[in-house]
């Protein structure tokens, strides 16, 4: 586990908002259920294309994208999304993951402290773009090849 948290969920299985016990585990966001303890739902940090920080009033915004992600390149979609995201601007505490696939899905999500939400974007910044797509192992088994090649 890298990291264990309670976060308010608007998106993906949510429709509308839910606090959602959430762990970091390897490549995966799990959500728990609050009574069985049981995963309700996986979510491959991977697919993860953006995380974007609430802007703050006189601050850019954070935005966590993986390190070969090109900056500049919003579809018209992303900026859609990107208007209903500036719509919840004024919840504090809050941030949204963008998921590549299915017209890259959304997730916002807010948390009880700006601690806590901190806490949330440095393990993102963390993983987001560096979690290998293949198991750590194949990855080196490729890398000696391409070595010995």
């Amino acid at each position: 586990v890298y990291h264990e948290g309670v976060l308010t969920q608007l998106g993906g299985d949510c429709t509308t908002w839910r606090r959602r016990n959430l762990r970091v585990m390897g490549a995966n966001l799990i959500a728990y259920n609050d009574i069985t303890k049981k995963p309700i739902t996986t979510m491959d940090i991977r697919k993860i294309t953006m995380v974007e920080d609430e802007p703050r009033a006189g601050m850019a915004p954070i935005i966590i994208r993986p390190p070969s992600e090109d900056v500049e390149s919003l579809s018209a979609p992303k900026l859609r999304r990107q208007r209903s995201f500036n719509a919840l601007a004024g919840i504090e505490h809050s941030f949204r993951v963008v998921f590549e696939g299915n017209d890259n899905d959304e997730i916002c999500f807010f948390a009880d402290s700006a601690q806590e939400k901190a806490r949330w974007l440095e393990i993102f910044g963390a993983l987001v773009g560096r979690i290998p797509h293949n198991p750590l192992w194949a990855e080196l088994l490729w890398q000696r090849q391409q070595a010995a090649a």
